[in-house]
């Protein structure tokens, strides 16, 4: 504590207050300063470094169990001398690996939120105080109580409020401590809050409650302790509902049973493994340890992974996996967000602060107990007589429709299965791993509710859990209560939402108030002259002062009052003038202006002082990959901005908005042909601009052709504009339609090649129509779903202008500054240093690629650089499959890692090590992201990995598409078998399609035709393909525009079955249809219909029966 006294006057307090134990003081300097520590004689309190501003000791006592450094602080008041105290601590500060405390009055903030009232602070003034907690090690503890420890206790303007004080600690500290906590007291008779740190602190324990954990699903045995409880008999009375409840309730008791069996606590299993194997490395090691030790490590190797699973769940940490020796880390983050989520210390609604545990949680129920309680008359029947009805009788009937076991499944598996989990315990994990035990359980208690209306209410069980609203709250109103629903309950309103979901429009993105636009329309063109718009910016506290004026002085605006310049630039100037730049068109003089600052705050530049801009704007505004930095040109976003515009008016003709526009501008006319007008508006002018700019990029997707006009419109591929070029043979003919040149549903060949050239009939050919009545579609070419971005148009302008050089450096090597002077590699010295060198030609590189499983020899006769390189390797038509490609990775990266350790530590460069290390960086990629189960449940969410046979009269049908890049060569291949297993027909072709997923489509249309043709009533469709199985399911799947006649006619036709259904299977799983293609693609295959398998699929269709199972889970 800072006493502002000598060191007798403060003795004497000591005794007074009747402290038993020792002491040390630093005297003060004046009238500020001065430390003193007070300390009962149990404990071991030994002095080891002490200035006036710092007491640096060990501290040790039985209580504590460890021993741990504490370091008391009282910063200097003048920033100069503060930095000195810093260096000085980071000198002998502990490392790491210690247990150590820092805490006291640091006269300084971490981040301007750390202060109330007063002159802001630069970001620069935060940055020493940064770097010093970085440097140490440490970390800040969560804290309950006040915000801000120290104030000035002026009033008005003059009050000022900062958090000056805090405790920091290591994360060894965090280990040690676990239930450590921070409060903030009242500064009674001070200006500052008292600190005090609880190492212990004890709350009220409530009961422990069961929760299902993550690595129960790794173990063998799991699977049989759930059919056991399954297997258990419950009272037949009961319903689906409560006889699911039951089960759950007697598997609850079984898996806690079993756990305490199978998983005892994991440090004292792993203490007594480490004993047993410093046992084995002890006297003459034979064979007979040698086989023990290797057993005993194994066992440790699973007790770590059980360790790390265990504080996995409980972290919640979403960006990083289990499986790549975390296990510290978890730990560390579930500690802190324990004590973050805490509640120990509140305000109540008369700003008197509450510690008693049962009066802050009186305090939260009546808080809640008003706020949701409801009075009046609840009875909107009235209101809802004028509400038009939106939902049909097709959309109700489909609401209402039977629920089937792919629905629920499919809803199973789209739930998080590593969510906090209901008052049952149960997370999505268990039902998900459970799956072939629960399902038919589950469907029994999810149909009961659906077609009986069986009442859940034994299953809609509730935990409120209080989330911080704010970092750091103080008030009832700063949480924000959530609800911990049961995953069975879960399931039931996924499958509601899911059927709703059709139903919903999706949200747009930005949209322009348009009412503003209709009165500029309408208005503005009596007004001859350029008129501004008087617009009202709102700037955060944060933003950098200098940008702000620079943005409103272009603007015409007064205004007053930074993390990183391209974060303030993109996230907060270059959105400043969305708005009005979506309605007008900006004067390019306006648009340059703008450039103009962003380019003067990105170099530094203040107000009138001149600063070199070293790159032009026009570069910067490249995208990363050329070379810039990424930065808005407002002229191409203006006019992408516009272009939005246009296409709403294009594909929303019945708006209302929409109909103004038209009956004053183009009442005789499209849009698309609509003309600037005598006295057009500002607002109209505008978007004829960015109608302009998106004009070319149009085409129309072909349903039926009937609303597409054959030599006017854009709606062929491939050709330039999307348009016919070939001459109209008279003018008569130029109202003609597309679907005039249709005949039985496909393309009159004849009667294209009467007015049309070979070329174009060619490209005519490959667009696919509908055979089931699709309606034709504008559809913006620049996206992969037809839909209009802002993104995709703004690229689209860009690329229009001169294309500017990269940034990137050039082929030949130059030293950059800070760097060795020598050009040459320093390990060979031989050759300069540049990344081809260092990577591939470096002969301690050579003998590393040559060490890997690929044994490669670099022929850079073909490659000269390795951007080239790289595109080759990791292409899609690569060589290399995705293990390889991360190894690849890893080599890479390791023989940069490996250099360095030689260069600047003077360490070996070992080829072998390398290999070694980043084939381990590559094991342990694949186990954390792609082979753990937790993903290969997601995986399986919308189907199997293997084949599985129907039930009953139902007929699969498996569908694949095989499509070359390169060569545009597309072949299908359509694979029907029936409960058996037995072949019921197939079907294999080449087909002209513009993409992969074109033909993974035509190969699904062509599955059920077949089925129509053969007679199938009930059918079950499978495709390897998941976007398609989406895509059929909804637009904003679809990836390829020019398919959406074909995904129409996929709908429709799954209609037209008794019963039908539509899944994604894994690709191991379609091996059939998949072989299918494959042969059709190589012409070994007859095309057309199949009657009996090949003998080159035999093998492949056996293998599936091999292992298989019924029904559709």
């Amino acid at each position: 504590m800072e006493t502002k006294n000598n060191m007798n006057k403060v003795e004497r307090i000591r005794r007074r207050c009747g402290f038993i134990g020792s002491s040390f003081y630093v005297n003060p300097s004046g009238l500020s300063g001065g430390l003193g520590v007070w300390w009962k004689d149990e404990v071991d309190f030994q002095i080891l470094q002490s200035s006036k501003n710092f007491v640096h000791a060990s501290v040790f006592s039985e209580q504590l169990e460890v021993d741990c450094f504490l370091t008391l602080i009282y910063g200097p008041p003048k920033d100069q001398d503060r930095q000195e105290v810093w260096d000085k601590i980071i000198s002998f500060a502990p490392s790491r690996d210690d247990v150590w405390l820092c805490l006291g009055d640091f006269n300084e903030i971490c981040s301007p939120i750390e202060k109330f009232g007063g002159r802001s602070r630069s970001d620069r003034s935060y940055n020493r105080f940064q770097n010093f907690i970085y440097d140490c090690s440490l970390m800040d503890m969560s804290f309950q109580g006040a915000q801000f420890t120290w104030s000035n206790k002026q009033l008005g303007e003059a009050h000022i409020k900062e958090r000056i004080d805090r405790a920091l600690c290591t994360n060894a500290f965090c280990a040690a401590f676990p239930k450590a906590q921070v409060f903030h007291h009242e500064p009674i008779g001070s200006d500052h809050c008292p600190l005090v740190v609880h190492f212990a602190y004890e709350d009220i324990k409530t009961p422990r409650v069961f929760k299902f954990e993550q690595a129960w699903v790794h173990n063998e045995s799991f699977i049989g302790v759930i059919k056991k409880a399954w297997r258990k008999d419950v009272d037949g009375a009961l319903s689906p509902q409560e006889q699911f409840s039951a089960r759950l309730t007697w598997c609850r008791s079984l898996l806690q049973d079993w756990s305490k069996a199978e998983f005892p606590n994991n440090l004292l299993v792993l203490k007594k493994l480490k004993e047993q194997y410093n046992a084995c490395l002890e006297g003459e090691f034979n064979e007979e340890k040698a086989e023990a030790a290797k057993i005993i490590e194994k066992k440790m190797f699973e007790s770590w992974e059980k360790e790390e699973l265990y504080w996995a769940q409980r972290a919640r940490i979403n960006w990083l996996k289990a499986g790549d020796q975390n296990t510290k880390f978890f730990h560390s983050s579930t500690i802190r967000r324990r004590k973050k989520n805490k509640i120990l210390k509140v305000k109540n609604l008369e700003g008197i602060w509450l510690e008693n545990e049962e009066e802050i949680g009186e305090n939260f129920t009546k808080y809640y107990a008003d706020l949701f309680s409801s009075c009046g008359d609840r009875d909107f029947r009235d209101a809802l007589c004028f509400v038009d009805r939106v939902i049909s009788e097709e959309d109700n009937l489909m609401l209402r429709r039977k629920v089937t076991m792919e629905e629920i499944k499919a809803a199973t598996f789209e739930l998080g299965g590593l969510k906090a989990p209901g008052p049952d315990g149960f997370s999505g994990l268990f039902f998900q791993h459970s799956w072939d035990v629960i399902k038919n359980d589950l469907f029994y208690m999810v149909q009961g509710f659906f077609e009986r209306g069986d009442s859940i209410s034994v299953l809609n069980e509730t935990n409120i859990v209080l989330i911080p609203k704010i970092e750091k709250p103080e008030k009832v109103e700063q949480f924000r209560p959530i609800s911990l629903c049961n995953f069975s309950y879960k399931i039931v309103s996924k499958i509601i939402t899911n059927r709703m979901k059709s139903l919903l429009p999706r949200p747009p993105g930005r949209i322009v108030r348009f009412w503003d636009l209709f009165w500029s329309c309408i208005v503005w063109p009596r007004v001859r002259r350029r008129i501004w718009i008087n617009l009202v910016f709102f700037f955060s506290a944060n933003t950098c002062p200098d940008l702000v004026e620079g943005v409103c002085d272009v603007l015409g605006n007064n205004s007053s009052e930074s993390p990183g310049r391209e974060t303030l630039i993109k996230a907060v100037a270059s959105a400043i003038p969305i708005y009005p730049m979506a309605c007008f068109k900006f004067p390019k003089a306006v648009c340059d202006d703008l450039n103009s600052v962003l380019a003067k705050f990105w170099w530094g530049q203040k107000r009138e002082e001149g600063r070199i801009h070293w790159v032009s704007w026009s570069k910067l505004s490249n995208s990363k990959k050329v070379g810039g930095m990424g930065f808005r040109d407002f002229t191409s976003f203006n006019l992408a901005m516009l272009g939005k515009q246009a296409w709403r008016i294009l594909v929303n003709p019945e708006e209302q908005w929409v109909k103004i526009l038209k009956g004053i501008y183009f009442p005789n006319s499209n849009f698309l042909d609509a003309r600037k007008g005598a006295k057009a508006s500002w607002a109209w002018s505008s978007i004829l601009e960015g109608r302009d700019h998106i004009k070319n990029e149009l085409c129309w997707c072909i349903g039926t052709g009937e609303d597409v006009l054959f030599w006017k419109d854009p709606w062929v591929l491939n050709l330039e504009d999307f348009k016919i070029r070939s001459p109209c043979p008279s003018d008569s003919m130029m109202s003609q339609r597309v679907s005039d040149y249709v005949l039985n549903g496909d393309w009159d060949v004849g009667k294209l090649l009467e007015v049309v050239s070979v070329d174009e009939v060619n490209c005519i050919r490959r667009i696919k129509l509908s055979s089931r009545g699709g309606r034709d579609r504008l559809m913006w070419s620049k996206s992969k779903n037809g839909g209009f971005t802002v993104k995709s148009a703004y690229h689209c302008i860009r690329s229009k202008k001169k294309t500017l050089p990269a940034l990137g450096a050039s082929s030949s090597f130059v030293p950059p500054k800070k760097c060795a002077m020598d050009p040459l590699c320093p390990l060979c010295c031989a050759f300069p240093e540049d990344p081809e060198h260092m990577l591939f030609h470096c002969e301690g590189a050579r003998a590393v690629w040559f060490a890997s499983p690929f044994a490669l020899r670099f022929d850079f006769t073909r490659f000269s650089r390795i951007e080239e390189w790289c595109d080759h390797a990791f292409s899609p038509l690569s060589p290399f499959g995705d293990e390889d490609k991360s190894l690849i990775a890893g080599l890479c990266w390791q023989i940069w890692k490996s250099r360095c350790e030689a260069v600047f530590q003077g360490s070996t460069f070992s080829p072998d090590k390398v290999v070694s290390a980043a084939t381990i960086l590559r094991d342990n990629f694949w186990r954390a992201h792609m082979w753990s189960r937790d993903d290969q449940s997601a995986q399986e969410a919308m189907g199997s990995t293997h084949w599985v046979k129907p039930e009953g009269a139902c007929v699969k049908i498996n569908t694949d598409g095989s499509f070359c890049e390169a060569s545009g060569a597309a072949s299908i291949g359509v694979v029907c078998r029936d409960s058996s297993g037995r072949w019921c027909g197939g079907f294999c072709g080449d087909v002209q399609a513009p993409s992969a997923f074109a033909s993974e489509a035509l190969a699904a249309k062509q599955g059920l035709v077949l089925a129509k043709e053969l007679g199938f009533k009930s059918i079950w469709l499978e495709s390897d393909c998941l976007n398609l199985v989406n895509s059929v399911k909804h637009d904003s799947f679809i990836q390829d525009w020019r398919t959406f006649s074909i995904i129409h006619d996929v709908r429709k036709l799954l209609l037209e079955f008794d019963l039908s259904s539509f899944t994604w299977i894994a690709r191991e799983g379609n091996s059939a249809a998949d072989c299918l293609a494959g042969l059709a693609a190589l012409r070994m295959c007859p095309f057309g219909r199949v009657f009996s398998p090949p003998s080159s699929l035999a093998v492949v269709l056996e293998l599936d029966l091999a292992d298989t199972r019924s029904g559709i889970g």
